[in-house]
């Protein structure tokens, strides 16, 4: 169908769009095709995992110059979590545990709980 296949297009590419703006500040060098690889065989929850794990992306979130673009990003991560605790409670220990600015945790917070 292509209506499905046009969401599915609109997914993938908001997905790659976060894992852009992670990438910038990324510790490991592959990171972003270590991404890339879970976005194209459709792995969300190793995705996850890889931008969890990386607390130097998610700085990311916390210290770009744009807010509502973090928030977006962020918005888009969140959508990926299933709503198992453990999921939910790493993403929210990751964000809590950056330096920066105080009230931009707090917007990217209010994601997980608006979600």
């Amino acid at each position: 169908m292509v209506v499905s296949s046009t969401l599915v297009n609109v997914a993938e590419d908001a997905e790659l769009r976060l894992v852009s703006l992670l990438s910038e500040k990324a510790a490991s060098s592959d990171f972003a095709a270590t991404c890339e690889a879970c976005i194209a065989s459709e792995d969300a929850a190793k995705l996850i995992q890889t931008i969890v794990s990386d607390a130097s992306a998610l700085s990311a979130l916390v210290q770009h110059e744009s807010s509502e673009e973090a928030v977006r990003a962020f918005s888009i991560l969140v959508a990926l979590l299933d709503s198992s605790t453990q999921s939910l409670t790493s993403i929210l220990d990751a964000i809590v545990q950056q330096d920066g600015d105080s009230s931009r945790k707090l917007a990217l917070i209010s994601v997980l709980y608006n979600m």
